[in-house]
């Protein structure tokens, strides 16, 4: 007696195309799931841009921007080469955006708008994500334009060292004293 494919007894085995259909379908779901892994990974370093009261001598204060809150910023120490993720948060009223200078940087990640980087919106965190190059002492900076405004860009604090390491570095044999005026 033959029966028809819909009378037939349940099997556990599956055909071809159910199995292609379940493993694209998981295929699918994976790569989402890493999507959104790489997306709420934490950076590597995090740098906030925010009013501050800077004491330039005892009794006497200013009110300027800088990176967390120190002027200069957080001196932050790469290795060349190697990828690093930097998360810029923005709490200020002005969209700004930041320049490695003298990196070898893809044009989105070198912070300069002339080049097509975006601006780090006001309230918004922008990732900037680069393997830097070459080795050296650096320094990052607001590439805004400040206009008349002393209290913004480089003109009383949004700056930092950037130290980019050798790729094989042997090890600490110096030790630095970072410097600013």
């Amino acid at each position: 007696m033959s029966m028809s494919p819909d009378q037939r007894p349940a099997s556990r085995l599956i055909d071809r195309r159910d199995f292609l259909v379940g493993a694209g379908a998981a295929g699918i779901g994976f790569g989402a799931a890493m999507g959104a892994l790489t997306q709420t990974a934490s950076a590597d370093y995090s740098l906030r841009i925010a009013p501050m009261r800077l004491e330039l001598a005892p009794g006497k204060a200013i009110e300027t921007f800088a990176y967390n809150a120190i002027v200069p910023g957080p001196a932050l120490r790469l290795r060349e080469g190697r990828k690093v993720s930097i998360d810029i948060r923005n709490d200020t009223d002005v969209d700004d955006i930041i320049h490695w200078h003298g990196l070898y940087v893809p044009s989105e990640a070198d912070g300069a708008m002339e080049e097509g980087s975006p601006m780090v919106q006001r309230g918004g965190t922008q990732r900037y994500t680069f393997a830097p190059k070459p080795l050296g002492t650096r320094w990052y900076h607001s590439h805004n334009m400040a206009g008349t405004d002393l209290r913004r860009s480089l003109y009383s604090g949004m700056y930092g060292f950037l130290i980019v390491d050798p790729a094989n570095d042997p090890g600490r044999y110096d030790q630095e004293v970072l410097l600013a005026a």
